[in-house]
């Protein structure tokens, strides 16, 4: 039997010459998947067949990493705090990233939000050329580019009040450890691979909801020279729902204690 999870055409080939009385996923049994499923449903859909229906439709995506406590003693990191990842594996290409938001607000919405709770700032050891351009963070801002294991990130962003970022993996592991996620996208299709939104996370897609969009891997995509897309969301949008959904209670909290 031959299973194949990879939905990307180069493995189309190798799921056409591999002898196997049985091949189930993509490329192999196309019609499990009806068009706009996420991503998530459509790979649950593979092993169908192995695995009772309850177990099946109860499973979601999960992570397991460096405990939070262990974390957050070891990056002195507050009881509460917010999550930025403002980079995405397609900083190091030289096309166009038609995923990226604009430097200026990265810089205006960590700025916005240092001021009501602690902001952890994190990305990949080979992305330093791409933080530069929001270097300095303010004070109080917790640097982590390129500090922390796989493990230790997984563990960062469980115990964060919330993640900011673009469509990117740290969006998934958000969505996977049950982080309230705020994934900023334009060009790609959430519904489909975007965070997935199960019964214990909280997914918020900010999105200019452009009549172009979405338009990833298409004509119109490879025309595109300004991601006009990502360039109509606001940092005060996104602050605004960042404070409205997880930082509320902070704010009314703080409220208190100086009325007292």
């Amino acid at each position: 039997m031959l299973i194949n999870f990879g939905g990307g055409s180069q493995f189309k080939g190798l799921v056409e010459k591999v002898c196997a009385r049985q091949k189930v996923g993509f490329y192999g049994s196309e019609d499990h998947f009806p068009q706009g499923m996420h991503m998530v449903d459509a790979l649950k859909r593979i092993y169908a067949r192995a695995v009772d229906e309850e177990h099946l439709w109860q499973s979601f995506p999960s992570l397991v990493g460096t405990p939070v406590d262990d974390v957050t003693n070891a990056y002195g990191l507050e009881d509460r705090y917010i999550v930025i990842s403002p980079s995405n594996s397609h900083h190091n290409q030289k096309k166009i990233n038609h995923r990226a938001w604009d430097d200026r607000r990265w810089s205006e919405l960590i700025e916005a939000l240092n001021r009501d709770i602690q902001v952890v700032v994190v990305g990949s050891r080979n992305e330093g050329r791409f933080f530069d351009g929001l270097r300095p963070f303010p004070s109080g801002v917790v640097d982590l580019v390129g500090k922390t294991s796989i493990a230790d990130l997984v563990g960062v962003i469980e115990g964060a009040r919330g993640l900011i970022a673009t469509d990117t993996g740290t969006a998934h592991m958000a969505s996977a450890t049950g982080t309230e996620v705020f994934a900023l996208i334009g060009p790609t299709p959430a519904w489909v691979t975007g965070p997935y939104q199960g019964p214990a996370n909280k997914v918020h897609i900010i999105s200019s909801n452009l009549p172009c969009s979405p338009c990833y891997k298409t004509e119109i995509m490879k025309k595109c020279r300004d991601n006009l897309c990502m360039k109509g969301i606001s940092s005060s949008d996104v602050y605004t729902k960042v404070v409205a959904s997880c930082l509320a209670g902070k704010r009314l909290q703080d409220k208190k204690s100086a009325a007292s």
